[in-house]
């Protein structure tokens, strides 16, 4: 027993020394590292798993978003954002950003929703490709941007305090953060109840316009056609928050949209179809845009309302989804 002691505790010294020798670490230390950086990776999706939040502490409000908590100690004055529709949200509640991204592709601007509201707004590049030397020279006090910044998350820290929120978080949600953000928490209180009471009375109109009818929300892409559901963003103002229903080919789905060919098309056999429309970015409609306002017969097309994809989807703050209802109404109830 003595010798067999003996031998496995020399075994166990000469797999440590060759363990350390190929990983520059002893095996309890390689261990516990790993157990440490587990512990790390999983603490921080968490994090970046978080719905956007505030709790009230000693020190003021905190608002909690993907990359940690922010404490609002005074209003920030010059706010950068790398949304558009987090211009949308400060304009609505009567502030302008001091710097903006934009839309567009060779030539940038602003959303014409929002165009005449924003005062002395620096264009700041566009959603996909902020210009980081931009928000650099613009000073901010604070920057606001989405999950889709992560890539810039460290740079941008060292330019100013950073919030990042999931860029399909509710925008309701965001408006109450901004509120207490900017301390005017009364004012977008009152944008939310307005929109409730809105929606309310324009959906008992619209269900007796509708009765048994259905309504799409389809967007062309190269060459299949994205149906959207009650589960998108967009598709909630549609579905949720009017009530319009939803065409049978697509109730079922639990996910934001699934993709069809151009020739399944009438198989939705959608009343009305909203088609997001890449027309005014593309200056022009597409080869498959063209294949959709075919595809479907005279009648039916006579029921196609095209919209704005960069205003219906991008511009999601309050003035873009008070947008989005009027040309619903304004389609539906012609």
């Amino acid at each position: 027993m003595k010798l067999l002691t003996e031998w496995a505790i020399g075994d166990m010294y000469y797999f440590s020394r060759a363990f350390k020798k190929y990983y520059g670490v002893p095996p309890l230390r390689y261990r516990l590292d790993a157990a440490s950086k587990t512990d790390i990776d999983y603490a921080h999706s968490l994090q970046r798993n978080r719905t956007a939040s505030s709790y009230e502490s000693a020190q003021g409000s905190v608002i909690c978003h993907m990359r940690g908590e922010y404490y609002v100690i005074g209003s920030p004055k010059r706010i950068a954002v790398l949304d558009v529709q987090y211009a949308d949200h400060l304009l609505a509640l009567g502030l302008s950003p001091a710097g903006s991204v934009g839309l567009g592709n060779a030539v940038l601007h602003f959303p014409q929703t929002i165009r005449a509201g924003l005062q002395n707004t620096e264009l700041l590049g566009t959603y996909e490709y902020p210009d980081l030397l931009a928000v650099e020279r613009l000073s901010p006090d604070l920057i606001i941007c989405t999950e889709v910044h992560e890539p810039h998350y460290e740079q941008l820290s060292r330019i100013a305090p950073v919030l990042m929120f999931k860029r399909n978080e509710n925008w309701q949600t965001i408006l109450t953060l901004f509120g207490e953000l900017t301390g005017k928490r009364e004012e977008a209180k009152r944008i939310i109840a307005d929109y409730h009471r809105r929606t309310t009375l324009l959906s008992e109109e619209l269900a007796r316009v509708l009765a048994g009818k259905s309504v799409a929300l389809i967007r062309p892409l190269d060459s299949l056609v994205r149906v959207h559901s009650a589960s998108h963003r967009t598709g909630a103002v549609l579905y949720h928050d009017l009530g319009l229903p939803v065409p049978l080919f697509v109730a079922d789905t639990s996910d934001t949209a699934y993709h069809i060919s151009v020739d399944r098309l009438p198989a939705v056999h959608a009343s009305h179809y909203f088609l997001l429309s890449h027309e005014l970015m593309q200056e022009g409609i597409s080869a498959t845009e063209q294949r959709v306002w075919g595809m479907l017969d005279t009648v039916e097309r006579q029921h196609i309302h095209s919209v704005d994809a960069a205003t219906w989807i991008g511009c999601y703050g309050p003035t873009g989804i008070n947008g989005i209802v009027d040309q619903i109404a304004q389609a539906l109830l012609a």
